[in-house]
């Protein structure tokens, strides 16, 4: 499937797909269930890997140092 096409399935412009697809545009969970569904791809699968990812390996998240 090609971006364009798949950019018409989602409502979408190709160069949002584009954006997604490199990694410059994240994307919310209704979108992230569109796309799933228009690629064929099970959502539940991909959030129980994500669950099983190692604390080490999960994103930090950054921190905020608050001088008072």
């Amino acid at each position: 499937m090609s971006q364009a096409d798949l950019a018409e399935a989602i409502d979408r412009y190709q160069s949002v797909v584009a954006a997604i697809e490199s990694g410059g545009r994240r994307i919310d969970v209704i979108e992230f269930l569109d796309l799933a569904e228009t690629i064929g791809f099970d959502p539940h699968e991909l959030l129980r890997d994500v669950a099983t990812i190692a604390p080490s390996q999960k994103r930090k998240k950054s921190r905020t140092l608050s001088i008072t």
